[in-house]
């Protein structure tokens, strides 16, 4: 295990987090599995590029990885993307 990434304090008062700690457990995983640098990945037999800071997957890998359900998951993937936090986009 190698390389480091920093949470800034008062992260827990963010309205997308606030009283919800499965939120920042779900958001510290992705951080967690985001690249740390460019790089190449099979999606399906096609290599696709993930650049430093990007996440490529699926919705069933994010489920495994955040231990959030599936529609739960949604709705913190949406609330993400309407305050401009992350963007999506198909491999």
């Amino acid at each position: 295990m190698s390389g480091w990434f920093s949470i800034k304090h008062g992260i827990r008062n963010h309205p997308i987090f606030k009283g919800r700690p499965d939120r920042l457990g779900a958001w510290v995983a992705m951080l967690d599995e985001a690249a740390y640098a460019d790089t190449e990945i099979d999606v399906s037999g096609t290599m696709a590029k993930v650049a430093r800071g990007e996440l490529c997957a699926s919705q069933a890998m994010l489920e495994e990885i955040t231990g959030l359900p599936r529609q739960q998951l949604r709705t913190f993937l949406a609330a993400l993307e309407k305050a401009g936090t992350i963007s999506t986009r198909p491999a």
